[in-house]
C-alpha cells in the first residue's frame, strides 16, 4: 500500500513541476515577465572617421580624423542579441524542467500499477 502513496504523491509532484513550466514559460511569452539575463553582449558598431580621407595623403587624413573626433555608429544593438538568446535559453531550460517532471510522474505511475503475474500450468502428459 505504500508503493501506491508513493506513486500517487510522485505522480502529483511530476504534474505540479510540469505546471510550473508552463505557467512560466507562458508568462514569459505574454510579457508579464522576463527571462534571466544569461546572455550579456555589446552591440555591434564601428566608428565613421575610419571611413574618411581613403583618398587622401596619409597626413591629411589622419588631421581630418582627428578634426571630426569619435563618430561610432551602432549597427546591431546588444540588446536585439541578447534577447532571443535569453529567451531561447529559457525555453530549452523550462523544456528540460517539464521533461524531469514527465519522468517522476512516469515513476509515479508505474507504482500505481497493478502487478499482474499470469503462470501457466505447465504439466506434461507422459
Amino acid at each position: 500500500m505504500s508503493e501506491k502513496i508513493t506513486g500517487y504523491s510522485l505522480i502529483a509532484l511530476g504534474l505540479l513541476i510540469i505546471f510550473f513550466s508552463l505557467i512560466s514559460a507562458w508568462s514569459i511569452f505574454s510579457g508579464q515577465s522576463t527571462p534571466p539575463q544569461v546572455f550579456s553582449f555589446e552591440g555591434i558598431g564601428f566608428d565613421l572617421t575610419q571611413l574618411v580621407g581613403g583618398d587622401l595623403p596619409p597626413q591629411q587624413a589622419t588631421l581630418l580624423r582627428q578634426q571630426l573626433g569619435e563618430q561610432k555608429t551602432e549597427v546591431i544593438s546588444g540588446d536585439v542579441l541578447s534577447k532571443p538568446l535569453n529567451l531561447a535559453a529559457y525555453l530549452l531550460f523550462m523544456g528540460f524542467v517539464a521533461s524531469v517532471g514527465a519522468k517522476i510522474a512516469s515513476i509515479g505511475t508505474q507504482l500505481v500499477r497493478p502487478i499482474k503475474v499470469d503462470l501457466k500450468n505447465t504439466q506434461q502428459k507422459v
